[in-house]
This record gives structure tokens, sequence and C-alpha cells, in this order.
């Protein structure tokens, strides 16, 4: 599977560090929908696991700027860990290797609030599960609170239903959770917007400082074969058609204006590059 831990790179002024939750191995069917299995088969041989599954990381993102401590996304947490029996919920030993201690973290970015985005941000105190960051800022998309609170759940999303809800509510039950209504400069240099279809209300970021941009796609862009194949879509995607034009136009858009990209499941960080009439993943870090 290769490990790499947490890189970390400079974005103008800002530091950022991806953080590595540690990895999780999916049947490659709960990754590629397309049944016709010569078309993704082949990009993924030699990183399957020896027993058939596809081990992709768990990627929180930290951002550190004058007087800012941000993360995007949480990882796993150790519940998830302990029931998936898989080596995920590292992201706070990473955090601490940067130095960063969680009541440090001011502002918490969900891109979404499938359970391995969100596990991490609870843990479990005499009984009760209590805010990891307790000191911070929780934004979610408005969108995204409403779908996991509807009746309208299926397939993976109903699976997926009860633990999203439940760590939703403990955190607005805390009073940390705010809830973000179109996109929207949520810290300076720190941009949220929607980018939708992987789930209603998912939510990407961009990160500014002196013209440079970095892109944290969380799940818009699913894996690094979604650069050369963005309309191969997973079965757990809210919205398959949505999702294909959100990936699409993020792909186009970060190749002609140079941002970097961090997505959540992908192992490097780099660049999408056009290459002929479509686009390639260039890692960088």
């Amino acid at each position: 599977m290769g490990s790499h831990g947490r890189r970390s790179f400079d974005v103008g002024t800002m530091r950022c560090s991806a953080l590595l939750d540690g990895y999780s191995s999916y049947e490659p069917e709960a990754v590629f929908a397309d049944p016709a299995e010569e078309r993704w088969r082949p990009l993924i041989a030699d990183r399957l696991d020896a027993d058939g599954g596809l081990p992709l990381p768990l990627q929180p993102v930290l951002i550190r700027g004058a007087d800012l401590v941000v993360l995007v996304d949480a990882g796993a947490g150790q519940e998830l860990a302990a029931d998936w029996d898989e080596p995920v919920g590292t992201m706070l030993d990473e955090l601490g290797s940067e130095g960063v201690a969680a009541e440090d973290v001011k502002l918490v970015v969900i891109t979404h609030a499938h359970p391995d985005h969100v596990g991490g941000l609870l843990e479990r105190v005499q009984g009760v599960n209590r805010p990891v960051f307790s000191g911070a800022r929780h934004l979610l998309a408005r969108t995204e609170w409403v779908y996991w609170h509807s009746d309208d759940l299926s397939g993976p999303s109903a699976e997926m239903g009860p633990f999203v809800r439940s760590h939703l509510d403990d955190l607005e039950q805390a009073g940390v959770l705010e809830l973000l209504d179109g996109d929207e400069e949520v810290a300076p240099g720190i941009h949220a917007f929607a980018t939708p279809g992987h789930t209603p209300g998912h939510t990407s970021v961009l990160v500014s400082s002196q013209d440079e941009t970095m892109l944290i796609a969380g799940d818009a862009i699913l894996t690094e074969w979604s650069f050369e194949h963005p309309d191969l879509f997973g079965p757990g995607e809210v919205d398959p058609g949505t999702t294909v034009a959100t990936r699409r136009a993020l792909v186009e858009r970060s190749a002609d204006e140079d941002w970097l990209v961090s997505a959540y499941h992908v192992p490097q960080v780099g660049r999408a590059r056009r290459s002929g009439g479509g686009f390639t993943f260039t890692p960088e870090i």
C-alpha cells in the first residue's frame, strides 16, 4: 500500500500539512460503480493489497497562518478504528507531530459528513461524546445538515445515517457547529464553496496567499484516477451526474489556474495538467 506520513508545504505565507489519518482498505467495487470493470480494473492493479482490497489514505489538512489554525476534516477517529479493525484514527498523533494541540485549532471545516471525515471530531469521555476541538468553530453546509437529517437516505447513506446524525447532533448540542449558506470566506485567505454530488452539501476549500492557491477537494475528487477519468464514480455518490459535473469543473479550473490540489483519498499533493483532450495528475509533494 505504501505510506507517506504527513506532508508539509507552503502556500504563500500559509503553512499547510496533509495529515495521514491512516489507510482503509476498500473493496474496489465500493470505489468504482462502473459495471464495465475493464475501464477501471487495470488502473488499480498495482495498488491492490494481498486480499484484493484497494488501500486509500484518509488525509485531513492543517492550515496555519498568522493567528490562524484551521483543520479541514478530522479523520475516522478511534471508534471507527476499533469498529473497522483498520489502521486509521492517527490524525491527532500527526497533529501533535506538527506541534499543534487540539486546543490550538480554532476552526474546523467539514467537507461532508461521511464517517471517515467526522469520526475524529468526537471522543468518548466518561461515556459521553465530547468535541475533540472544543475551542473551535465547526463549519458544515446547511444543505449537508438537512440531508443527513432527512427521511430520504437510501443505499450507503442509509447505512451511515445513524453514525453521521449522532455525530452532527453531538457537535450541535455542544454549541460548536455552525451551518454555512452558500460560498463564504471563512477565515482570511480561506474560502469554502459548494462542490455537490458526492453528498448534497459537499464543500471544498481554497487556500490563497501571495498569488498561490491550493484546492482542498475532499471527496469531490475521489482518487488519483479521477483526474484522467472524471466520469468514474463510486456507488456511494448521492448524485452521480452532479458528482461528474462538479469534478470536471474542479479539475479543469485547477489545471487552468495552476492550483495545488489535495484530495482526501489521494496519497500525494500535486497539480492537474491538461493532456491531449483530458487531464493528468502530477504529484509534487
